[in-house]
């Protein structure tokens, strides 16, 4: 993530999305779809697509691509936002899904 211009999540379904959660700790720029949590995941930090238009991905993706200043105003706002999830409370929550699978 951390040599990363962007990370680009096209999920169709998502649970969680911790792997948005994962980029903006690294202060990677998320570009994900606008379904399902995540965007409550994501919040103002990311920008959001229509998985199903690859015109919307691309005009996202290049917006992001071609400006410095975007990529670092949406590395600050993740950085601010995963000040939001606490790590014990979200490793917990992730450990009871896991053994209510037993």
């Amino acid at each position: 993530y951390q040599k990363a211009l962007s990370f680009i999540y096209p999920s169709l379904y998502e649970g969680f999305g911790i792997p948005v959660l994962e980029a903006m700790v690294s202060g990677c720029p998320v570009l994900t779809s606008g379904i399902s949590s995540l965007p409550e995941v994501g919040g103002q930090a990311a920008f959001y697509f229509n998985p199903a238009q690859p015109e919307d991905i691309a005009e996202k993706l290049m917006s992001v691509l071609l400006s410095e200043t975007i990529r670092s105003e949406m590395q600050m706002r993740g950085f601010e936002h995963i000040k939001r999830f606490d790590k014990k409370i979200i490793t917990k929550q992730i450990m009871d899904c896991y053994l209510s699978l037993e």
